[in-house]
């Protein structure tokens, strides 16, 4: 029977019928191979391009693991489609084309601020608002493609191959604009250097890395984040055995640092013009050492062979230097170096496009997921390991068979984090939280002794004895400086500032000397020069601007206007000089939140005196990230954001109270913060800027503190309010600003006691902080005075 209005030769399609929608089988080669390539090949050169100096060569050399790994996913997430049917196939395809769109997107543009990935806790700035916004994206972008999955099937090969080729056409791209070639790693030579450019790399350091001269060496050990005290502590923990492998060394104990960070600290050691954020901290370091004479240029110029051992490849190419070769990491056949630098950028590509909820995973506290999955839990590569093996080797290997004077750099791990080695130097199989003392005191035992092996390495070959050798840190390490009195650094910031220095002279012999002398990690350079028998015109001190008076002239022992002291040669250093040296200090909030490169605040101090004392330390002025602003009306200063702010000087930790209330702790005799008022010069008729500080007070039961403070806008006081009473209640503090005051960019409102104490607390003082709990000055509670506590800030018309 013929059905009614259908021709006897057509049939009615059932419903499991494939209709025109249905997919191919390849139709998931091309969205697979987008989402792989992305996180594999594009991803990591994205990476390498932004990190280049951080890597010993170029990409090209470490595509090859990363265009397989990249092929093999592809090929799999094609098989898996090719396996699928109908709707199943369909789903895949969408689901992995939007992968791919979410990974991009996710990379490129919903990035946030995640603090040093070398082991340190993770740092996730995105709020909680920000996080629901990103997992309802996903979720949603996810669903939509489950829902619309044939619409999404159907034009996805078109999609991915168009968004791979723009993808492939930007990594093209991204040297030429950026204005550095990350396929080949080509840097300028110097002009003074005949090989600048980073060293090839190869299976074996070049033949001059372990070769001394026989008459003329200058030697100088660059152990990274050391601090004096721990120094010391060692060496003084078996003298009989340290004084014979330190035989005739002077040790200062009383060093400041010209930074608190490796780039500016050791270019300005070197001779090189301070950095003032004028620039990116970036740019600076690569050109720092070409713009006036400096160590490495001044030596070259006199006929001496520069060999600069630098602990990374950024160094190499901005350094002047007859060598320059970066100690690899791992310390290992080139084979190895480049697997493991393929699979840390495969790492870091992972993270940088996994949603945040992910991101701690994959980090995985420092071990990293995919180096743990392919090179096993107890593989280990990180830098104080590598340096450690070079030192290792170079105590076995270094001759002396030159006939050029020679001064040699080694500059190598010594406490930096991660903290990975015992007193033993051997591996400990995990990463130790960072600020832990005791391993920090193992690492640096260890960096100690394998110096000491190189020193009866040179006894060996005969050259100790006639050779000047320097041992310093760049800067002190972040472990903090117990049982200081209150400070205007705080106690981790003290330790930065505070660097091993140990000179030893040819001919001297003898116990090691701890010398009190006033020393700075400026004097190095000089010091080294007349040990040379060259003349030294390196960047001279005392080009600073005139400081705040406000914040200057409140001490007893400073003047106003008063300037920082040349850098000399420490051999004529007297113990009791009078010098004024400098420091310049940014926080890791400062680093962590650069603005173009520029630091968001660096704070200059001048100190007089024993840098432990806190009476001899100014702050001298501030300079700020240019066009930095501060427009929040409402500050919570103790949130990270918050805390972003103020400055470091004159702040101790935040805290939060039982009912969640958050602050920031004052500590010393002042304290400022960074705020941006209105650029009106007047406010409207009949109405007055004001600023509200909630605070409350700890005042001492006794000892010296007065219980009153002044408040100054741009050293310009403003108020001389009396200081809050101890209380667990804040309480708001308004401060009216004069209308006429001229306004930049960024205002210091400094907060300061009144008169000036004169004399830190004496041990024993009793005082209640803002809890009622009984404090004594002296004791490890007692050793930073939260003065005054500030909640909120806020500035308003009124």
């Amino acid at each position: 029977m013929v059905s009614e209005g259908l021709p006897d030769d057509r049939t009615v399609p059932s419903a499991t019928t494939e209709n025109p929608a249905t997919v191919s089988a390849t139709a998931a080669a091309l969205p697979a191979l987008l989402l792989s390539a992305e996180l594999i090949v594009l991803g990591p050169h994205a990476v390498h391009a932004a990190n280049a100096a951080e890597f010993s060569e170029g990409f090209l050399p470490l595509i090859g693991p990363l265009l397989i790994a990249a092929l093999t996913v592809a090929a799999a997430g094609a098989l898996i489609g090719a396996l699928l049917r109908g709707t199943l196939r369909s789903r895949w395809v969408a689901v992995l084309l939007m992968l791919a769109l979410l990974a991009w997107l996710q990379g490129n543009l919903l990035l946030g601020h995640y603090g040093r990935l070398d082991g340190s806790p993770l740092e996730v700035t995105l709020g909680p608002f920000a996080r629901a916004a990103e997992v309802s994206l996903w979720v949603a972008a996810l669903t939509a493609a489950l829902l619309f999955h044939r619409t999404l099937a159907r034009i996805a090969p078109f999609v991915a191959t168009l968004v791979l080729a723009l993808q492939m056409l930007a990594a093209i791209l991204l040297p030429v604009f950026s204005g550095a070639d990350s396929l080949k790693h080509d840097a300028p030579a110097d002009d003074k250097s005949s090989s600048a450019a980073p060293a090839v790399p190869s299976d074996t350091p070049p033949g001059d890395v372990f070769r001394l001269s026989r008459n003329d060496n200058l030697i100088l050990i660059i152990l990274d984040t050391l601090t004096s005290d721990v120094a010391v502590e060692i060496l003084q923990s078996d003298r009989p055995r340290w004084d014979a492998a330190f035989d005739g060394f002077a040790v200062y104990t009383d060093t400041l640092a010209p930074y608190a960070t490796t780039v500016p600290s050791l270019a300005a050691t070197m001779g090189a013009p301070r950095y003032e954020n004028e620039e990116s901290l970036l740019d600076y370091g690569l050109v720092a050492y070409r713009r006036a004479p400096t160590l490495p240029s001044t030596l070259l110029d006199h006929g001496w062979a520069v060999d600069w051992i630098a602990l990374t490849p950024a160094f190499c190419g901005a350094v002047p230097a007859s060598l320059c070769w970066p100690i690899p990491r791992p310390y290992a056949p080139l084979a190895d170096q480049r697997r493991l630098a393929a699979i840390e950028l495969a790492d870091l590509s992972l993270f940088r496009h996994a949603p945040h909820a992910l991101k701690p995973s994959v980090y995985a506290e420092g071990s990293w997921t995919l180096r743990r999955w392919l090179l096993g839990e107890g593989h280990h590569a990180s830098r104080p390991e590598s340096t450690a093996n070079f030192l290792i080797e170079a105590a076995e290997k270094l001759v002396a068979d030159r006939d050029e004077s020679v001064f040699k750099l080694i500059h190598v791990s010594g406490g930096h984090e991660p903290l990975v080695l015992d007193g033993t130097c051997a591996v400990t199989g995990d990463r130790l939280e960072p600020h832990d003392v005791q391993g920090y005191r193992a690492q640096v035992a260890c960096s100690l002794e394998l110096v000491a092996r190189l020193f009866a390495r040179l006894d060996d070959i005969g050259v100790l004895d006639d050779a000047t050798i320097v041992v310093m840190g760049d800067h002190g390490g972040d472990i903090g400086v117990q049982g200081v009195q209150p400070h205007p650094l705080d106690e981790r910031a003290l330790s930065r500032a505070r660097p091993l220095l140990a000179v030893k002279w040819p001919g001297t012999h003898g116990p090691i000397a701890l010398r009190r002398a006033p020393a700075s990690l400026l004097d190095v350079a000089p010091t080294l020069a007349a040990a040379a028998g060259v003349p030294w015109s390196g960047d001279a001190p005392g080009r600073l601007g005139p400081g705040d008076p406000l914040l200057m002239g409140m001490g007893p022992a400073f003047d106003i206007g008063l300037q920082e002291s040349p850098a000399v040669d420490l051999a004529t250093l007297a113990e009791d000089a009078d010098r004024v040296r400098a420091f310049a200090f940014h926080s890791e909030d400062a680093r962590r939140h650069m603005i173009d490169g520029h630091l968001y605040h660096l704070e200059r101090f001048l100190v007089r005196g024993a840098l432990i004392d806190p009476l001899s330390w100014r702050l001298h002025s501030v300079l700020h990230a240019p066009g930095l602003r501060h427009d929040a009306r409402h500050v919570d200063l103790g949130t990270p954001d918050g805390d972003r702010a103020l400055s470091f000087h004159g702040w101790g930790s935040s805290g939060r109270d039982a009912d969640g209330t958050t602050w920031a702790g004052a500590v010393g005799p002042q304290a400022s913060i960074y705020l941006s008022l209105p650029f009106e010069r007047a406010p409207p008729p009949g109405e007055e800027y004001v600023v509200t500080l909630t605070v409350r007070g700890a005042v001492p039961a006794d000892g010296d503190v007065p219980a009153s403070m002044m408040v100054s806008l741009d050293g310009s006081i403003v108020s001389a309010p009396g200081m809050p009473q101890a209380t667990s209640d804040f309480a708001p503090l308004v401060l009216t600003i004069p209308a006429d005051h001229v306004r930049g960019e960024v205002q210091r409102l400094t907060l300061a006691r009144v008169p000036w104490p004169g004399t830190a607390l004496p041990p024993g003082t009793r005082w209640t902080d803002p809890d009622g709990a009984e404090r004594v000055a002296g004791s490890e509670s007692g050793a930073r005075l939260p003065w005054l506590q500030v909640d909120t800030l806020e500035w308003a018309r009124r």
